[in-house]
């Protein structure tokens, strides 16, 4: 589910505000699908995180793994916001022509591509906590 709040259109290009987003990835690929589907150039995508969580104590993080509740999400966390990240543009393309609504719902992945895309294959030192609900 999401729902947008507002929408920046100027100089042919669009930026929505988004919010509750169920899949960020999912909605920039819709994002520039519409733009291309509109003659529009995609503009920055802005998410705003509402009611977030993260599970657990800030104690955890001086504990030992193995003696934080299982669902626990602090230690990863701060593994995740500690590692590697690719700070260069990441772009999507969009490789069929979009003429109408049925050709974007009929995408493929093969009719996308990345460019510039690289991914942190390091592994984690903390296991993936388990769903805390």
């Amino acid at each position: 589910m999401f729902a947008f709040h507002e929408a920046c259109v100027a100089n042919g290009t669009v930026s929505p505000d988004l919010t509750k987003p169920f899949n960020i990835q999912q909605f920039g690929t819709y994002l520039a699908c519409m733009a291309k589907l509109t003659g529009m150039i995609a503009g920055e995508l802005f998410v705003m995180q509402v009611d977030a969580h993260i599970y657990g104590k800030v104690d955890d993080l001086y504990r030992d793994t193995s003696e934080n509740h299982e669902a626990s999400q602090i230690k990863y966390v701060a593994e995740t916001l500690g590692r590697e990240i690719n700070e260069n543009p990441v772009k999507l393309h969009i490789k069929k022509d979009l003429q109408s609504l049925d050709d974007m719902l009929n995408l493929s992945f093969e009719d996308l591509s990345l460019e510039g895309l690289v991914v942190n294959k390091s592994k984690y030192k903390e296991p993936r906590p388990k769903m805390a609900v």
